[in-house]
């Protein structure tokens, strides 16, 4: 890589061969540590800044080549970790070909560990902060929001672990970035006016599951949001999502994105009003609501049970509901409309299941389909 930095096709390939061989070592290998070491040392004669590290001088030579920096990010990030991405990010802030990889290898370095490692760990906060402020140096780009709010998820999913690292304002400006990407495609989706257009159902799925993480971990941000007026923008995206799928029709990927969208309305406005609103406009004429209605009663129920939270009469009236999503829901009623949703899709025995389980979690008897 060296010898040949400037011809990209090499430089990939060798970088792929490094991929391979790295993931089928032990984390402990002294073939992972050799590589390791040989990236790090410093060769002044190969070019690029002093200090700079092979990864990165090939980073800047390469810099419009997103298929290499996709390859040169993932080895970045299996071999020296996060920090080393971020910090390539911010040096080359303005170049979309570095960032929108780097992201993607954030989004797997921390969505796909349930436990992270002590560094990367540390420096969750930071990554929060450079995937923010990505969103905002790119705003109109469609792909990098939808990949940039997933990243923002799968940060806020650690919450538990960052708890004591990243601020209440940290949170609050990666809620607010994926509020900004949601309204991206209000009322448009991409360039077409055409509700089902895969990159608008992407990046409202992808920007509604940020915002539902983030509630999750800082329940104060609903009213944040609330305060913002993304209701509009939310309840946009649902309609837009629920107009989409036929009559009598169901859609898994669209029932997940009904999911996402419901249980961020939740989280914004309370969940008594999306969900019973949801129910009574779409739950006899399409399964696929219907679903979404039940898996996001199911999720808030669980959230609230894992987290053992509890609203009393100190709770700020306006994320009571939030907080307590089981107790507000029983309050309005949503047992009788579920139930009556069960009478609609009698025939619809996965739906029927989804439905039992959502009425068993308000603390209802299972009532057989008709």
């Amino acid at each position: 890589m060296r010898v040949r930095m400037a011809d990209a096709y090499s430089v990939q390939a060798a970088c792929e061969a490094l991929v391979e061989v790295i993931e089928a070592c032990d984390e402990g290998s002294p073939v992972r540590a050799s590589i390791r070491g040989s990236l790090l040392s410093q060769d002044p004669s190969a070019g690029g800044q002093p200090g700079e590290h092979l990864l990165a001088k090939i980073t800047s030579a390469h810099v419009s080549n997103d298929g290499l920096q996709l390859t040169v990010m993932w080895l970045n990030g299996i071999l020296l970790g996060a920090r080393t991405v971020l910090q390539q990010m911010v040096q080359h802030s303005a170049s979309h070909a570095v960032q929108l990889p780097a992201i993607k290898t954030l989004c797997l370095l921390y969505g796909d560990r349930l436990e992270l490692d002590t560094a990367d760990l540390e420096c969750l906060p930071d990554a929060l902060r450079t995937v923010t402020t990505t969103m905002a140096n790119f705003p109109e780009n469609i792909i990098l929001q939808q990949n940039a709010c997933y990243a923002l998820c799968t940060i806020a999913e650690h919450s538990g672990e960052t708890r004591a690292l990243a601020s209440d304002e940290l949170f609050t400006h990666g809620v607010m970035a994926a509020a900004g990407a949601l309204r991206l495609v209000q009322g448009r989706c991409d360039g077409r006016h055409d509700p089902s257009s895969y990159n608008a159902l992407y990046l409202r799925k992808e920007a509604t599951r940020c915002i539902v993480s983030m509630c999750a971990a800082r329940p104060f941000l609903s009213k944040c949001l609330r305060n913002q007026g993304l209701q509009e923008a939310l309840a946009d995206a649902l309609k837009s999502t629920a107009d989409s799928v036929w009559d009598g029709q169901r859609d898994a990927e669209a029932e997940e994105t009904l999911t996402l969208e419901l249980l961020a309305l939740s989280y914004v406005l309370g969940p008594q009003t999306p969900i019973l609103e949801a129910l009574r406009r779409w739950g006899a004429v399409k399964p696929a609501v219907a679903r979404a209605v039940a898996d996001a009663i199911v999720d808030l129920a669980r959230g609230a049970m894992s987290q053992g939270r509890q609203a009393d009469s100190s709770t700020d009236p306006e994320i009571a509901a939030v907080i307590a999503p089981v107790q507000a829901l029983h309050a309005a009623g949503c047992g009788a409309e579920l139930v009556n949703a069960m009478r609609f899709h009698a025939a619809d025995e996965d739906l029927q299941g989804r439905l039992h389980l959502a009425v068993g979690f308000m603390g209802g008897h299972a009532v057989p389909a008709a």
